[in-house]
């Protein structure tokens, strides 16, 4: 029991965690950044 409690712990302050370093950007550059993951034109 008290590894299951852990894991969903330690799972949620992983996603915590990642949460906090995420990049805020305008619309404009986020479209920009879009683009630049796919191969198309």
């Amino acid at each position: 029991m008290l590894l299951s409690v852990g894991g969903g712990l330690l799972l949620y302050l992983l996603v915590r965690g990642e949460k906090n370093q995420r990049r805020v950007m305008d619309r404009e550059s986020a479209e920009r950044a879009a683009r630049r993951d796919t191969d198309e034109e």
